[in-house]
């Protein structure tokens, strides 16, 4: 008898155990959605984005066809298909019981138009480049410090028989942002992206680019009509957007332009937000070492190629700054076109670093032995830089 109640007690013990660790698990952290703006200097706004600011409506009547916020609150709130988030979001007032009080705000950090005119067979076309970059900010309400960033890069590419204007512009990042007629959304792809995440409400580690540059040779290179600064900013995000997209690791919003000092000011509906970073524990920068191009004439066509060669470095910040690992990576596009036909040599390039930084985000997620043999100048090199962040990240 007294063997049986024992046995009946042990088991009762498993069953609530067993029921506790499943609520337990399935206890998401909640967290408060404080609305849809704009990071950086509003005061420079009509340099950094022009357009999209004025989809701000802080001093006016918000509405379907003015407004961000409604628009952001519709595609990622109101869905009837929202995915399934790794945290519980919310709209309204903050959770008072709530342990860890925690909010979201998704700040457009940059805009920009690119524009390439080509020449095939005599006849000119206008390649015209969209894109809208920003970041879910996920910060301590009581304390305004950022908890995890998660970037996205939404871009639209068209071709015009004419210069677009302005009004036209306009109206391509009104769709871009409110609607899906031209296919694509920056809103359902953030809220993709979030889907995608395994958010973390206490990181162990933070990382953070902290440069992305061009050497002196390869500036050389490029025209005179290329925006260097721009293009850097523009690198570093796009490096930013597809690491975090493979990794999930937690990044610092980049300091190329992007987070000036330790702070964020974010301009938001119920006001300005100024989230403070913290400090990171590891830092990765990248910098174009070599440009190339070759153009071999052929009949009736010529062959053009273009190369690149990258180093990238990651350092360790626990006792000073050490480095703890490198890459250098290289590769190479080519095209066979008319001898009437005219490229833009700083699109190609800038493509063509665009793809490496893609491809070598993917091998945090998983090293393939082909590509880094191919691309990698010291593949046992880059397997080992690979391994030391993913073993640091995940302790």
């Amino acid at each position: 008898m007294e063997i049986t109640t024992i046995i009946r007690f042990i088991l009762g013990l498993a069953v609530i155990f067993n029921v506790s660790v499943s609520n337990a698990a399935a206890v998401q952290p909640i967290v408060t959605w404080a609305g849809v703006g704009f990071s950086g200097d509003w005061a420079s706004r009509m340099e950094t984005y022009p357009i999209t600011s004025g989809f701000f409506c802080g001093d006016t009547t918000c509405n379907d066809d003015n407004s961000i916020e409604v628009w952001a609150r519709e595609h990622i709130l109101r869905s009837e298909k929202l995915p399934n988030y790794s945290f519980d979001l919310r709209a309204g007032f903050v959770d008072e019981d709530s342990v860890d009080q925690i909010g979201i705000a998704i700040a457009i950090a940059n805009e920009s138009v690119a524009i390439e005119e080509l020449s095939i067979d005599g006849k000119p076309s206008y390649l015209t480049n969209y894109v809208i970059s920003g970041s879910s900010l996920f910060f301590d309400i009581a304390s305004s410090k950022l908890i995890f960033s998660v970037p996205l890069i939404t871009r639209y590419t068209t071709v015009y028989q004419s210069l677009p204007d302005t009004d036209t512009q306009r109206n391509v990042f009104k769709n871009l942002l409110q609607n899906k007629t031209l296919g694509i959304n920056f809103f359902d792809q953030m809220s993709l992206r979030l889907s995608e995440v395994d958010f973390q409400a206490k990181p162990t580690a933070y990382l953070q680019i902290t440069n992305a540059s061009f050497s002196g040779d390869s500036k050389a290179k490029l025209s005179s009509d290329i925006n260097l600064a721009g293009t850097e900013r523009y690198l570093a995000t796009y490096f930013e957007n597809v690491f975090v997209k493979e990794t999930g690791y937690a990044l610092i919003p980049n300091s190329v332009g992007h987070a000036i000092g330790n702070k964020i000011a974010t301009r938001i509906p119920s006001g300005d937000l100024t989230i403070e970073l913290p400090e990171p524990g590891y830092t990765m920068e990248f910098s174009v070492a070599k440009l190339l191009f070759q153009r071999k004439p052929g009949r009736g066509t010529d062959s053009f190629c273009w190369g690149a060669r990258i180093e990238w470095r990651l350092y360790e910040l626990v006792f000073g700054e050490e480095m703890i690992g490198t890459s250098d990576l290289k590769n190479v596009n080519c095209a066979v076109i008319g001898h009437d036909s005219v490229l833009s040599h700083d699109s190609e390039y800038i493509k063509l670093i665009m793809g490496i930084l893609e491809q070598y985000a993917k091998q945090f997620k998983k090293q393939e032995a082909d590509w880094i043999n191919r691309h990698a100048e010291d593949p046992r090199q880059t397997r080992a830089a690979l391994s030391k962040l993913n073993d640091i990240f995940a302790q």
